[in-house]
């Protein structure tokens, strides 16, 4: 079932991305919605999740995928025709050893602000992707 994170304060769930604002402070930088993530989204992401797992209780985490979610056809054609840009968005698949529970978190990356995880979802009878440390 997906989670989503109810609102709270400013830092909840944020992490820096993207350049350095005025107030010393690390914004994600705008891009279309289907640019690759940056090094400093991933980055930004990586930390939100860690944040999370954190608030959650899950303990030790490893990044299995930090990437782009694509946002639906019909947003993008909108998009073509005048209209507003759909939110990009950031996706991680998470496993947290030694227990291998599988977790997927999806988080907002918006111009100008620090990404925020929407929402999270523990997946059941799965086996991430075996990946050598």
């Amino acid at each position: 079932m997906f989670r989503p994170v109810p609102a709270m304060g400013a830092t909840a769930f944020t992490a820096p991305c993207g350049q350095r604002d005025s107030h010393n402070s690390v914004q994600c930088s705008a891009g279309h919605p289907l640019d690759p993530l940056s090094s400093e989204e991933i980055s930004s992401i990586a930390v939100a999740c860690h944040a999370l797992a954190k608030r959650e209780g899950w303990g030790q985490l490893r990044f299995n995928v930090i990437t782009m979610k694509e946002p639906a056809k019909a947003d993008l054609l909108a998009l073509e025709a005048g209209g507003p840009a759909p939110q990009r968005l950031g996706f991680a698949i998470l496993q947290t050893p030694p227990r291998s529970v599988v977790y997927e978190v999806t988080l907002a990356l918006q111009p100008g602000q620090q990404p925020t995880v929407r929402g999270w979802e523990q997946l059941e009878g799965v086996e991430p992707l075996a990946t050598p440390d």
